[in-house]
């Protein structure tokens, strides 16, 4: 509680610290509001630790003035002084009543109210209660505690403990004066409620609860379910399961990896819990290994709880299925009880039947020997007959059975997030885990072995999820009501953290770091944790951030833990005066640490060194500066030590602007690496980029990085391809191929979660750390990453799957998840034991920004709030097996050869520390051991050989294997290296080794461009591509490349196109001698423009006209969502498919009816080829939603039930053509509709097409005509009206948009001959869950006859039971109407005007007035008249454009779809600020085609007031002002933008290209753009064409490789910057001619000796003058400048904007040595030639 006198004082400092004083003092008032008790309500004291009887407690009895401490020399608290005491009190070191007394005093600058009398017990042990004044005892009942009590007044002290009354229970003796003490006994009682000192009973009085007494070892559980979501989300689930179990000792793991059910994972745990969908219908099935696993852990004795949909997992498998019991069979949906045939089993002994709604489940294959404990009682009309004859019962619901040792307990239970959130559910899956893990004698009323958590008053911003995401829109009852959060809990001791905290079994927190540890002159939160070569724990620790820039108060501060117990224990403080220093990294003398510094600066790199070895930082040196900090947390993030002997960092969109190694730089949101040699930043490279703010790097043992995308959904990204190699090539930008994480989901353990978007999904990723070390099982080593994601409290666990040259990971499970809601995982690093260290942020409020209503952001971009924390600090351990505390190895002292024996460490850290002190001590001794280590191979058990991979990077960095000064043996070993058996030598030699021809020759001789590993291909491309240029490698790679395998790979295609550009003259004639060549056709401005609505002429809802043609005998059904069919020009064996695509989930078909033989078995087959096709959650419908099938409507939709045996299993995600079939029987039908399913009983997103669709008979032939869709049919539609479509089930109907209604002009109307069961339909209404409506309508028929299962005429909610009477026969027009509630979990309905249902009818019927009211009597139904027809104009202005949509990235703007101005046609669209806004106007598409080339264009104009921000941090310096791009690919897609106002149209264009898996793209019109901008912009008459490529890799490579000759004038080693052209002295008078052919470069024309050169150098005189005559050849906008070296205009040498094709402009100018270059400011990156300067003499 002590603070130093000179902290204080400094803190203070007089004067010049009035500024701050008063920020601090008025953001002070803005959180507490009117008094100080708003604010210390809010922010509230950690809640006390649980005493155990092992703990040591220790509390003297003292006196004293405890505010003296944070007072100045005046008496009176300040603005530190006051930050201080709110820190103590948070921590429970100073009572209320003392910080009130210490506000008052800060508030009025009075002394303070100093008492001679204070008195109070302070604790002295255990460590999280140290000093803590009047603590409050967490003990056990019933366990017996002792008090270790000293007294160090002078006066007589007597310990009373007390009941709430305040009542005596028990006295202890007296300890008479100071220096006195005594040890205290006692039981606790569940009466007892307070301590107190009965000569002081007000002051000196603690409060006393008493907790359940303590459990046994928590039962393990493994919950499996799966990754897909839908209606059994599995992950959802977990929620509501997982923090009731944890606070009743049973601890839930869950897991999608079914690679967890083999024994090195399901064996360790206690139990195992089963749902979710996961079998064959998922592209899923138990490996033999797998289900021998299962069956072994149950008959070992391991318990089984398979749960609801677990019966129809994995049917497949019957040992499987034998464990489980029973198979689902069939299910209606219905609220439902259950009768309890057993109600004295211990699963059902304490424990009432439940009701509520629920799948009402059917089994079947039921086993003889389960034991049924309930059955299901289901409502009259639930009714299956099929399945319901014989069980007068019931249904089984609930049964156990016993097999081996094991015992299974199963239930029905389970559908959506009803049942689970029932405390009688929670409590029937807990009695059974207990007493299948055979611990049935624990069941009982209260369970709880964990405190209820405490929650007190506070503003807390919520920000609610969408319906059908993971969590509710409505928060957690015990933080508010509705969507309104206004209570926050009390933050956690380490101790309890740690027990709310789940971690796979066999793992283990282990704090090494606490609050309570930190001395008071280094207290704060940790930012980033490092290590050293003695194994130290290096913290960068903040009180500054995330607002108080500036402060100085962040220092570095060094752990050690002396005794090796697994905690520090000794502390340093190396550097301090920082103001948030985000990441560090160790070197041999200090640290180099980014420094946000001063917010009137920028951000620095910064050198901290110790000269003179006392452990403490005595040489400071700036390396670079020019990090953007006006926003604390988008700034320079993680460093970390490469395995290339750089340091690589990243920085988020705070961006960069500085000058690094010489040299002006300007970027954002990347990937650097820099080498630091003697002190300074002698190289720097971008590495790559990510979108957004990103926080994390990692490294496998290969050296292969990954990173974490923080803000973007991405949180796992492999850089393939390092951004410097793609300047060997023109005309070709750098990728980052996007995520590799599979999907953006993450997997909390409490529904406590607040996030501002992606809900459910990393909003905050941080981290990326690879498990390099050996102390974890396998499954772990170089195959997972740690990601943090703290807004989740969790740690989640990525496992890496080398697809090709690229990787896909998929997140399974958490390392560590918590539901102490302050528990926030950011950066993490396996540390010198080999376990997985981390760093939690431990902060309730984890969001930087947006800024929520109410609040105000400080400076640092976050806003502000009383409830962010700014003095914990955690550093926890994941330890494995048993901890044997902390005693790492130090290498500080080692010698060459103990170095070199520890690159075969099995801990990466010590391989890479070893490394780099063999490095930065330029140990060339080493190089023979070296040598030895790289030529004798030594695999582990994953193939890896570490020692190689470490000796070969040493060597590289020892400069051995340099071309010119290398040392031969080395090179010769790591040429040798190029064949080694483990693919990460071979790549790191490939990596390493000097781009000469013997490289070249040895790439080429051991064919790695075809190795069986994609990665070590790919390094051999890039490799080959820096090689000199070779006609037989340019053959190679054609060769290569050439291959469908290879040339379907993204990485691949860009790796050769490097290396096709460097060996160009072998590669091009390699192609055309083997490819067409052909022109394709349209080039230029004839090519088909692909943007919809490009000149925004069709406004939203406006008429489109006639309709596209349609497949002849196909129509199209939408069940649910917002489907989009397509006749598309592309097919399996044809020109022409089905397509069905949505954006925003939809459930759809393709139909087509065929006549059938009764009783006749027919196989139907199709192609299907998907594009990113994802499931939606909550849409499921039985097992679905199945992604793209194909079914028999009357086969799969019987009136038993859906057969989904006879469904295909779905293909999701991206799939070339894939043949699909099923062999179905026709029974007694006739006919029978074919089905090309899209989602498929529940809703999916992406793209599918259908094609070669067939139904064989059994003599093979086809009896289905058009199935390959080449025969098509145009035409118009009739008129529909608008909101409705229709739907034919079964039979022939014909559907009339009737001029004939109930009381107006409109009806709709359905007839058939022949019969028919068919609707007029409308979807999507949004409705309240478990609320009343009615539905109603008006019906007119005409001889209507119903089969007899049909109704006939009515209306109906689908897929319910909820209908209106129908009518048969001839009716005038009649009202019906029904009353319903809808489900818990209903958030839409479809309302079907029903004709036949469930069987066909006849004859014709009308419908119209259709209403749905809620109980406030509103109609929710669009058009319920049917008045409006789909084509109908609307007199009123239009809300916006068709196809697009306005988004603000930051600041305030307006968007317009204004007639007012346009360059064609009638609209444009607007972008307005007066504030200053980031902005777009955006249009998505996902049907570009792969590997292809695209040219985005768009003309603009803006008002004369317009302007850009100079803060903006795009790679210019400032925002873009006006530009356009493509939204995935960031700025490396913005080549044309305008900062200055634009007085006409002008055009900006780009260009790009897709990959071989292009997904959806984002096209942006931009307003500001990576900075705000003011006034106003116009856009207009955008397009997007194709310009290169089809569709295939090679032809991708071959375009960008003669792109690349053509922008090189034939040099293809030509290195990006300006062609030779021009070396000769132009003499001064010449009049110099250039023209704009592209905006790709200048072209030089005149003299001679720039003729033809691409961006040519000009050699000009000292003082000559010259006239520059430029020619715009294109038609895009072009000026001329000349600019300096820093890019200012030279004595205003600077042309207006022309943008006519064939005008020319000329300039006139006198040379001067300030001229560096010459630039066409629009196209600024690509149109920018050198200009050198002669002397006169030349």
């Amino acid at each position: 509680m002590t603070h130093d006198d000179d902290t204080t004082r400094e803190a203070n400092a007089g004067d010049g610290d009035s500024e701050r004083l008063n920020i601090n003092r008025r953001d002070f008032m803005k959180v507490s509001g009117a008094g100080a008790a708003n604010f210390l309500g809010a922010s509230g004291v950690a809640q006390a630790k649980q005493l155990t009887t092992d703990d040591t407690i220790r509390l003297v009895a003292t006196e004293g003035d405890v505010l003296a401490a944070y007072t100045n020399e005046e008496s009176v608290i300040e603005g530190s002084g006051l930050a201080d005491a709110i820190s103590d009190w948070r921590q429970g070191d100073l009572t209320t009543n003392s910080l009130l007394k210490g506000i008052n005093s800060w508030r009025n600058g009075t002394e303070v109210e100093t008492s001679a009398d204070s008195f109070s017990w302070v604790a002295t042990a255990p460590d999280e209660m140290e000093d803590t004044v009047n603590p409050t005892l967490v003990m056990h009942e019933g366990e017996e505690y002792e008090i270790e009590l000293s007294n160090v007044m002078d006066e007589a002290i007597t310990f009373v403990l007390a009941d709430p009354t305040g009542e005596e229970m028990q006295s202890f003796s007296t300890m008479e004066g100071s220096g006195d003490s005594q040890t205290v006994t006692f039981t606790a009682e569940s009466s007892m409620a307070m301590y107190y000192a009965e000569e002081h009973p007000e002051q000196m009085r603690g409060s006393v609860e008493i907790t359940p007494p303590p459990a046994e070892d928590n039962i393990s559980v493994l919950m499996m379910g799966g990754p897909q979501g839908g209606s059994h989300n599995g992950p959802a689930r977990q929620v509501q399961l997982t923090e009731y179990m944890l606070n009743r000792g049973i601890e839930v793991q869950y897991t999608d990896r079914l690679a967890d059910l083999e024994p090195d994972v399901l064996h360790r745990y206690d139990a195992w819990v089963m749902m979710d969908n996961r079998g064959a219908n998922y592209g899923q099935e138990l490996t033999a290994e797998q289900e021998q696993s299962i069956v072994e852990f149950v008959e070992n004795g391991g318990g089984f709880i398979p749960i609801h949909s677990a019966s129809a997992c994995f049917t497949g498998s019957d040992a499987y299925m034998n464990l489980v019991g029973g198979q689902f069979a069939d299910h209606n949906y219905n609220e439902m009880t259950t009768s309890f045939a057993q109600p004295s089993h211990p699963i059902l002994s304490n424990l009432d039947p439940i009701t509520v709604e629920d799948e009402t489940y059917r089994h079947t294959n039921l086993n003889d020997d389960i034991n049924v404990l309930a059955y299901g009682q289901f409502p009259d009309g639930d009714s299956i007959p099929e399945y319901d004859e014989g069980r007068e019962q019931g249904e089984p619901w609930s049964w156990t059975r016993t097999q081996g040792d094991g015992r299974v307990f199963y239930t029905a239970w389970g559908h959506g997030r009803a049942p689970w959130a029932t405390d009688g559910f929670k409590a029937l899956i807990e009695n059974a885990i207990r007493w299948v893990t055979k611990n049935e004698d624990t069941i009982a009323d209260d369970t709880k072995v964990l405190n209820d958590l405490e929650f007190i008053d506070a503003d807390i911003p919520y920000y609610p999820p969408p319906e059908g995401s993971l969590l509710t829109p409505e928060v957690p009852e015990e933080v508010g009501s509705g969507t309104s959060w206004n209570k926050m809990q009390r933050a956690l001791n380490p101790s309890e953290t740690v027990r709310r905290t789940i971690t796979p079994e066999g793992f283990d927190l282990k704090p090494f770091v606490t609050e309570a540890d930190l001395p008071d002159d280094a207290k704060g939160n940790i930012l980033d944790a490092k290590f050293d070569e003695q194994g130290r724990v290096w913290l960068s620790v903040t009180r500054d951030y995330p607002n108080e820039l500036g402060q100085n108060r962040d220092k570095i501060v060094v752990c050690e833990d002396t005794d090796g117990d697994g905690q520090a224990d000794e502390f340093t403080v190396f550097a301090d005066g920082l103001s948030i220093p985000p990441s560090m990294v160790v070197v041999d003398d200090g640290v180099v640490v980014t420094d946000l510094d001063d917010p009137s600066e920028s951000g620095k790199l910064v050198h901290l060194a110790d000269t003179d070895g006392d452990g403490q930082a005595d040489e400071r040196t700036v390396l670079f500066s020019g990090y953007g900090n006006g926003d604390t947390h988008a700034g320079p993030n993680e460093l970390v030590h490469g395995i290339d002997n750089w340091i690589w960092g990243q920085v988020g969109y705070g961006g960069f602007s500085g000058t690094i190694a010489g040299e002006e730089r300007n970027f954002s949101s990347s990937v650097y690496r820099f080498k630091l040699e003697d002190g300074s930043v002698t190289d720097f490279e971008i590495v790559g980029a990510l979108p957004g703010n990103q926080a994390g790097l990692g490294f496998t043992e290969e050296g292969l990085a990954f990173g974490s995308a923080a803000t973007s959904g991405r949180p796992s990204n492999y850089f393939a391809i390092p951004h410097q190699h793609y300047d060997l090539i023109e005309g070709t930008g750098p990728n980052d191929f996007g995520a590799a994480s599979d999907s953006n989901r993450f997997l909390p353990v409490t529904d406590r979660v607040r996030q501002v978007d992606l809900h459910g999904g990393y909003t905050a990723a941080t981290g990326h750390t690879i498990y390099t070390a050996r102390e974890y099982p396998e499954k772990y080593w170089n195959n997972t990453g740690f990601v943090g994601g703290g807004t989740g409290h969790l740690l989640g666990t990525f496992f890496l799957s080398q697809d090709g040259a690229g990787y896909t990971n998929h997140y399974a499970h958490n390392i560590a998840g918590a539901t102490d809601a302050w528990f926030a995982p950011s950066y993490s690093s396996v540390g010198p034991d080999g376990m997985l260290w981390f760093i939690d942020w431990y902060n309730y409020i984890y969001q930087h920004n947006p800024t929520p209503d109410g609040f105000d952001n400080g400076p640092g971009n976050a806003y502000m709030s009383e409830v962010r924390d700014h003095a914990t600090a955690r550093l926890f351990r994941v330890v494995y097996g048993d901890d044997d505390g902390y005693e790492p190895t130090d290498l500080a002292d080692a010698s060459v050869s103990e170095l070199v024996e520890a690159l075969s460490s099995s801990n990466m850290f010590w391989r890479r520390t070893a490394q780099r002190l063999l490095v930065e001590r330029n140990e060339t001794g080493a190089l023979s051991s070296l040598v030895d280590l790289v030529t004798t191979e030594t695999l582990d058990e994953v193939g890896l050989d570490p020692a190689a991979i470490h000796a070969l990077w040493t060597m590289h960095g020892l400069g051995a294997l340099d071309a010119d000064t290398g040392n031969s043996t080395a090179i010769q070993a790591a040429l040798g290296a190029l064949t080694h058996s483990s693919p990460g030598v071979r790549l790191t030699a490939l990596r390493v080794l000097p781009s000469t021809t013997d490289t070249r020759g040895a790439i080429l001789d051991n064919d790695l461009l075809n190795d069986e590993d994609g990665r070590v291909a790919m390094w051999a491309l890039v490799a080959l591509a820096q090689t000199p240029a070779d006609d037989a490698s340019g053959e190679a790679v054609y060769q290569m490349i050439s291959d469908e395998s290879n040339y379907r790979d993204t990485v691949l295609v860009d790796a050769a196109s490097l290396a096709g550009a460097t060996h160009a003259d072998g590669f091009i004639p390699a192609y055309e001698a083997n490819e067409d060549t052909s022109d394709g056709g349209d080039t230029g401005d004839d090519l088909p423009n692909l943007i919809e609505n490009p000149s925004f002429e069709t406004p939203v809802g406006g008429d489109t006209g006639d309709s596209d043609a349609m497949p002849v005998g196909w129509s199209n059904t939408g069940y649910s969502g917002s489907p989009e069919f397509s006749y598309a020009e592309t097919g399996y064996e044809g020109d022409r498919s089905v397509q069905v695509s949505s954006t925003e989930g939809a459930d759809a078909s393709w139909n087509a009816t065929v006549a059938v033989d009764p009783n006749t078995e027919y196989t139907l087959s199709a192609y299907v080829k998907t594009d990113n096709v994802q499931l939606v959650d909550g849409t499921a419908i039985g097992e679905g939603p199945l992604g793209a099938t194909i079914s028999v409507e009357q086969i799969a939709n019987a009136d038993s039930g859906t057969q989904w045996d006879t469904i295909p299993s779905g293909l999701t995600g991206t799939n070339d053509w894939t043949e699909v079939s099923t062999t179905v029987n026709s029974g007694d039908l006739e006919e029978l509709q074919i089905n090309c399913l899209f989602g498929g009983y529940g809703e999916a997103t992406g793209t599918a097409w259908f094609d070669g669709v067939s139904l064989t008979d059994p003599d093979g032939t086809d009896v289905l005509s058009n199935g390959s869709f080449e025969e098509s049919t145009g035409g118009s539609e009739s008129s529909m009206p608008a909101d409705w479509t229709t739907n034919t089930f079964a039979g022939t109907a014909e559907y009339t948009y009737a001029d004939a209604g109930q009381d107006g002009s409109q009806s709709v109307q359905i007839s058939s001959t022949e019969g028919a069961d068919a609707v007029w339909l409308a979807d999507g209404i949004s409705v309240q869950p478990e609320t009343e409506y009615t539905l109603s309508g008006w019906i007119r028929t005409e001889n209507v006859q119903a089969s007899d299962s049909a109704r006939g005429a009515l209306f109906n909610v689908h897929s319910t039971d909820f209908e209106t009477d129908p009518l048969t026969g001839t009716n005038d027009w009649t009202e019906v109407s029904t009353t319903f509630t809808t489900g818990a979990d209903t958030s839409t309905v479809q309302i079907n005007c029903l004709f036949g249902g469930f069987g066909n009818a006849t004859g014709t019927a009308w419908f119209d007035n259709v209403s749905l009211t809620d109980p406030d009597g509103n109609n929710l139904l669009p058009n319920a008249s049917f008045e409006e027809a789909a084509d109908t104009d609307s007199s009123s202005d239009p809300e916006g454009p068709a196809n697009w949509e306005g988004i603000t990235y930051g600041g305030t703007a307006e968007f317009t779809y204004t007639s007012d101005v346009a360059r064609t046609g009638d609209y444009s669209v607007r972008v307005d600020s007066t504030e200053g806004a980031d902005a777009s106007w955006s249009q998505y598409r996902d049907d570009l085609e792969p590997n292809s080339e695209y040219r985005f264009r768009a003309w603009v104009r803006t008002s004369d007031d317009f302007s850009n921000s100079e803060d903006g941090f795009g790679e210019i310096g400032s925002s873009y002002g006006v530009t356009i791009n493509v939204h995935s690919l960031g700025q490396g897609s913005v080549t044309d933008y305008y900062t200055d106002p634009v007085d006409d149209w002008q055009l900006l264009e780009t260009t790009f290209s897709t990959g071989a898996s292009p997904g959806e793209f984002q096209f942006n019109l931009l307003f500001g753009g990576w900075g705000n901008a003011t006034g106003t912009a116009w856009f207009d008459d955008t397009e997007l064409t194709r310009i290169g490529g089809s569709g295939n890799g090679l032809e991708l490579v071959y375009d960008r490789v003669t792109e690349h000759v053509d922008a090189t004038g034939g040099d293809g080693s030509d290195d990006g910057g300006s062609d030779d052209g021009g070396s000769d002295v132009i003499p001064s008078g010449s009049t110099i001619e250039l023209e704009a052919e592209s905006n790709e470069g200048w072209t030089g024309v005149a003299p001679s000796g720039i003729a033809d050169a691409t961006n040519p150098t000009l050699t000009l005189e000292a003082g000559g003058e010259y006239t520059v005559t430029w020619t715009n050849r294109n038609g895009a906008p072009h000026n001329f400048e000349v600019v300096n070296g820093d890019d200012s205009v030279v004595n205003d040498i600077s042309t207006s904007y022309l943008a006519t094709q064939g005008e020319s402009q000329s300039v006139t100018f006198t040379v001067t040595d300030s001229m560096a270059e010459y630039v066409c400011r629009a196209h600024s990156f690509r149109m920018r030639g050198t200009i050198e300067i002669a002397s006169s003499s030349n």
